[in-house]
């Protein structure tokens, strides 16, 4: 999983300086472990808009992330940016 996150971050990421084996450290953390370590999962697909006849370029995605006995979701939100054709990752926060 590390090795695929850093090759999907942006050059704006400073993750993607990082190493797989440094990044994979912070999956340890706590905070970052509901990246690695969710039972349930919820997001909605929004209809893309182009504005101005305008590619997008950048998107914000929201998903919901629960654990195993957890009553409440955490909030992933994804920033993303259109880099050669393929999309990056730019940041995410995780609001619990």
């Amino acid at each position: 999983g590390a090795v695929i996150a850093t090759r999907y971050c942006s050059p704006r990421n400073r993750a993607s300086e990082l190493s797989p084996a440094v990044f994979a450290t912070y999956l340890e953390d706590p905070w970052y472990s509901v990246l690695a370590d969710w039972d349930e999962m919820q997001f909605e697909e929004e209809e893309e808009e182009e504005e101005d006849g305008d590619a997008q370029t950048e998107a914000e995605i929201e998903v919901l992330v629960r654990r195993e006995g957890e009553d409440s979701f955490s909030v992933v939100s994804w920033m993303l940016s259109l880099y050669d054709g393929q999309w990056l990752i730019d940041s995410l926060n995780i609001i619990s």
